[in-house]
């Protein structure tokens, strides 16, 4: 049997502890007193006195009354101690007796007659009445004792135990009734809060459903009355609510509710584990989100058919911007001009490098960035294409950090990349020179990015600033470089090497 856990209320449990705890303490203080006279004035052997012999006896009685005091038995063991109690009474008052043994008696009959803590105030007195009766008729009458000896011994003894107890269970009531009057407020100020608590909220012990509020009968249909006394998981898909140790208070996570009709409602669940005296309460708040799930749903569906929207127009101007460069190509077959024919390629490289991008946009499932590494191999294997004869010796490094570039950046940075590598196919790599392309785009620590295209060929002319001019491939990079807010710069070191620097947007 494991004490404590079959007391009927808390306050039982109180009286219980208080019981017990007094007889442990002043039972053998009682015991000590008694024997003291034998331990400290006599030259026998004091362990051959039978009345020390009678108290060791009393020992192991006095602990196991603590124990059991600490038990579902309190309530049968406060009438039979307060019957002992009163034949301890009648024994100790004895006039033969010792005075010392009448008073040293007292340390164990007042820790018993406590026990009437448990008895109303009313029958208290009746028990008081009785043994004072009862005490006076037998002194009286059964040993013919005078009315005088009576008086001094047993009465007296009886009166001022009497007189202690009265006033202890007097005094207890008024406490019980001032505590009473404060849980009744509290209980009332609890119950006023729990009702007018806009979500619901469910109290659960062990996993099982001891009170719910009228929000838990608006959002489920349940009345609390047909709630109470069921598992948790018989209304919440919550494996956490358990009821178990270690249970955590946590934050608002979704769940699932079966409400009373059997429909699945979507709830949203706080659950906060509170210690009540020695049991483990848990509290939670239910929340229905049944509206706001349907709104995030046609959001959802709004923002699906945006992004295919989306997707349909990124399609739409690539397949147009490809009719424009078949348009041009059938211009450039009725040119024989081959000079006119080169700045026709420019043009439509130009336009597939645009193309390219609506292109990498319609197949990611981000609208609004591409990965410009990939979409930098894709347009330079393009142009090697369009370049066939002069990049056929030419190899092309690329030096990437993965970078992710939000649309209105990396249009300019594709064309600037389109005119500065096809620059180094057309110029760097003459007369059948062999050579290396080198891509690299940087993510700056910063937050700038750093683009740049590096080759190995013959190196720029002594005036590139007045060809730069003159060019409009670098003509549109200056002004591609100052629409993206950045700096650019050259160099002609073991070839050419063109760096354009950037801030990065915030997105």
């Amino acid at each position: 049997m494991t004490p404590e856990h079959h007391f009927e209320n808390t306050k039982d449990q109180y009286r219980a502890r208080l019981l017990s705890s007094l007889m442990l303490i002043v039972g053998p203080i009682g015991l000590l007193v008694a024997m003291a006279p034998d331990l400290f004035g006599s030259t026998e052997n004091v362990w051959e006195d039978p009345e020390v012999r009678l108290m060791l006896f009393i020992m192991p009685i006095i602990i196991g009354i603590y124990w059991m005091g600490r038990t579902h038995y309190y309530k049968w063991l406060s009438y039979a101690t307060v019957i002992g109690a009163a034949a301890a009474i009648f024994v100790a008052s004895v006039p033969d007796d010792n005075a010392a043994d009448l008073w040293a008696t007292s340390f164990l009959v007042v820790p018993i007659l406590l026990s009437s803590i448990f008895l109303s105030f009313r029958v208290t007195i009746g028990v008081i009445i009785a043994n004072l009766i009862g005490v006076f008729v037998f002194y009286q009458y059964g040993l013919k004792l005078s009315f005088g000896d009576v008086t001094v011994n047993a009465l007296a003894f009886l009166i001022v135990n009497s007189v202690i107890i009265l006033l202890s269970t007097y005094f207890r009531d008024l406490m019980e009734l001032e505590n009473q009057t404060t849980l009744t407020l509290s209980e009332s100020r609890y119950r006023g809060l729990l009702e007018a608590a806009f979500e619901g909220v469910l109290i659960v012990e062990n996993g099982l459903i001891t009170e719910a509020n009228a929000g838990i009968e608006r959002i489920l249909g349940y009345s609390p009355a047909q709630i109470a006394g069921r598992p948790v998981q018989d209304l919440l898909e919550a494996a956490f609510i358990s009821g178990g140790e270690g249970v955590v208070d946590s934050s608002p996570v979704e769940s699932v509710a079966r409400a009373a009709d059997g429909a699945a409602v979507p709830v949203e669940l706080v659950v906060r584990e509170q210690a009540f005296w020695e049991r483990r309460l848990q509290v939670v708040a239910v929340r229905d989100i049944s509206e706001r799930k349907r709104v995030e749903a046609q959001i959802e569906q709004s923002l699906h058919e945006k992004e295919v929207l989306l997707k349909e127009i990124h399609h739409r101007v690539k397949n147009n911007l490809q009719v424009i460069t078949s348009l041009i190509n059938l211009q450039m077959e009725q040119i024989d001009d081959e000079e006119m024919r080169d700045v026709f390629r420019e043009s439509q490289n130009r336009i597939r490098t645009m193309a390219l991008i609506h292109e990498k946009l319609y197949q990611s499932q981000d609208l609004a960035r591409i990965d410009f590494g990939e979409y930098a191999q894709n347009l330079v294997n393009m142009l090697l294409r369009s370049y066939r004869s002069q990049g056929a010796g030419v190899e092309v490094v690329y030096l990437m950090d993965g970078v992710w570039l939000p649309v209105d950046t990396a249009v300019p940075c594709g064309l600037i990349l389109n005119e500065l590598v096809s620059n180094c196919l057309k110029h760097a790599f003459v007369d059948g020179r062999r050579g290396c392309v080198t891509i690299q785009l940087h993510a700056l620590p910063n937050g700038d990015y750093q683009l740049a295209v590096a080759d190995n060929g013959v190196g720029i002319a002594p005036d590139y600033e007045q060809k730069m001019t003159a060019s409009l491939g670098m003509m549109l990079v200056q002004t591609l470089a100052a629409q993206l807010a950045g700096t650019l710069s050259i160099s002609g070191e073991d070839g050419t090497n063109i760096t354009i620097t950037f801030p990065g947007k915030k997105e």
